[in-house]
């Protein structure tokens, strides 16, 4: 009866370790939806909010006449995003300036050409800044003709 326990036992923690064995070797293998996310997976998530930071105020004069006042914010990535855009803070100022000066009232004067000066500085910007900005939010947008 003793051996019969002993040969139970030793069985029963085998049969374990295999279990368990296959249990660690298939976790490598075959990824869980539930497992946890890179980096490169967060960054493309459209839904997920990063880190925003505000640019400023701008108010320049507008190729043939018109002045355009706007408030504009960078949404980065994550904390490494915010980081490098603090850091190019005035050469992205700068771009900035340049892109929206060198529109005409006839682009800031409709929603499609908002969206075409949007997609202008987010290239831009992220031409200075190695592609850390993941979108530009204007804030307020008022143009005037003269």
């Amino acid at each position: 009866m003793k051996k019969t326990g002993k040969f139970l036992a030793i069985a029963g923690v085998f049969i374990l370790g295999v279990i368990c064995g296959a249990g660690l070797i298939s976790s490598k293998v075959i990824p869980f939806p539930w497992g946890e996310q890179t980096a490169g997976h967060v960054e493309n998530n459209p839904n997920v909010t990063g880190p925003l930071i505000g640019l400023g105020e701008f108010t320049v004069n507008l190729n043939g006449g018109g002045a355009l006042k706007t408030e504009i914010t960078l949404e980065g990535y994550d904390k490494n995003s915010l980081r490098i855009i603090q850091e190019k803070q005035a050469f992205l100022t700068d771009r900035t300036i340049t892109v929206l000066s060198s529109q005409g009232i006839a682009q800031v004067s409709r929603a499609e050409g908002r969206e075409e000066i949007r997609s202008a500085l987010l290239k831009g910007l992220n031409e200075t800044c190695n592609n850390q900005i993941k979108d530009v939010l204007f804030t307020s947008f008022i143009y005037s003709f003269y």
